[in-house]
């Protein structure tokens, strides 16, 4: 009797993978897809109870914003109505003039509010023109020297550079984000000091994943009181204040939101750093294109 004997070589590990590499990607591909709609899913089932009930502060917000404007407003022209009467006594007017006062102050803190709720929103668009920034600094400057007077404080000028290029921004808005480092630049400021005011053209600017190009920055350097270290990545959070007594009654902590959400839907970016001699110093760029 002959035994006959079939020997075939055996395939190795790699070459049955090779030969099916096609199929198991593909089942790859089948799982981590389905891995991944599980993750996504269970995510947003996770984080919704979160973002629901911020979405829900943010719209009482802007709802209670828009509704204490009509308020405020009457309360406005009365206490300024009554104030105007020559017959009110001198007593009664101190006391109309404190209304008048803290109005104004409620009036000024619904319109952030309300500005923060449009931008939230998307709701909100840049007036785009061409800025001159010479004349800018002039306006700006202007505005805010003699409350530098008034608080015994000196606000320097200095426009480092011949000529500026006009840049493209809503200049109503760039005044505003001025407006505010050199606001709280005096209320936190020391009595006889000085606050630097800056503008000068750099190159190095680097927006999100483009190519360095020029800038535009704006420099607000005081020598108060300075900012902790510890405070300082908390310093752009809705009603954060570094002063935590609160003694300066006219800020709520909004200023410096308000100026880093316009800042970034201009494409620009704030800077934070030390003044050697005590202090702070803001740079605000903006790109030039």
């Amino acid at each position: 009797m002959n035994t006959i004997y079939i020997v075939t070589r055996r395939k190795t590990v790699t070459e049955i993978i090779k030969d099916d590499f096609l199929l198991y990607l593909f089942i790859w591909f089948i799982v981590l897809a389905a891995v991944a709609a599980i993750s996504i899913r269970l995510i947003k089932k996770a984080t919704y109870p979160t973002e629901a009930a911020i979405l829900s502060q943010k719209n009482f917000v802007a709802a209670a914003s828009h509704e204490l404007k009509a308020p405020l407003a009457v309360i406005l022209t009365n206490a300024e109505a009554v104030a105007a009467d020559s017959s009110l006594e001198a007593r009664l007017k101190k006391n109309i003039a404190a209304i008048d006062s803290e109005c104004k102050r409620m009036s000024n803190l619904v319109q952030d509010l309300l500005l923060l709720s449009s931008i939230d929103g998307g709701t909100w668009d840049l007036t785009k023109t061409p800025v001159d920034i010479f004349t800018l600094m002039i306006t700006v400057y202007e505005k805010y020297e003699t409350l530098y007077k008034k608080n015994d404080m000196k606000l320097n000028l200095n426009l480092k550079n011949d000529s500026y290029p006009q840049f493209h921004a809503d200049k109503n808005r760039v005044e505003q984000i001025l407006g505010i480092f050199l606001d709280n630049a005096v209320h936190y400021g020391n009595s006889g000091s000085a606050v630097n005011f800056t503008a000068e053209i750099e190159n190095n600017f680097i927006p999100l994943g483009e190519n360095g190009i020029k800038s535009v920055v704006f420099t607000v350097c005081d020598y108060g009181q300075g900012i902790k270290d510890e405070d300082k990545p908390f310093i752009f959070d809705r009603f954060f204040q570094a002063n935590k007594s609160r003694t300066h009654t006219g800020h709520y902590g909004l200023g410096l939101s308000i100026a880093y959400e316009l800042v970034k839907m201009h494409k620009g970016n704030i800077e934070l750093s030390d003044t050697p001699e005590g202090g702070c110093t803001f740079r605000i760029i903006f790109p030039l294109s």
